[in-house]
């Protein structure tokens, strides 16, 4: 059995550059192999994305797994290193966490 790398929540902005140009977005979770990416549309699986996580951390190149409406989950080329993981877990707000019952019950990331 394999276990599922853990992901955290965050409320981290990011930009997105891909085959149509640059995009903002926001990554909701993260982990060192991979995150959630929302608010970025016209993505398909298997693109190849350039994302900017900010000053404090190294652009990053990852290949989106999945897609549902403005949401997609991303597979990091490259491990995220644990700083820049500490980094972004920072960026927790309270905006990250729905109000009761507004839990997204289409968990696909999770297969």
């Amino acid at each position: 059995m394999q276990y599922r790398v853990p992901r955290h929540a965050c409320d981290h902005p990011v930009t997105v550059f891909d085959r149509a140009g640059k995009s903002a977005g926001r990554l909701v979770n993260i982990s060192l192999t991979g995150a959630r990416l929302a608010g970025v549309a016209g993505l398909r699986p298997g693109d190849m994305l350039r994302l900017d996580l900010g000053p404090d951390c190294q652009r990053r190149l990852a290949q989106v797994r999945w897609v549902n409406g403005s949401n997609c989950g991303l597979r990091f080329a490259h491990p995220l290193e644990a700083r820049a993981l500490a980094v972004i877990r920072k960026s927790v707000s309270a905006q990250a966490a729905p109000a009761t019952g507004g839990w997204n019950l289409h968990l696909r990331e999770m297969r």
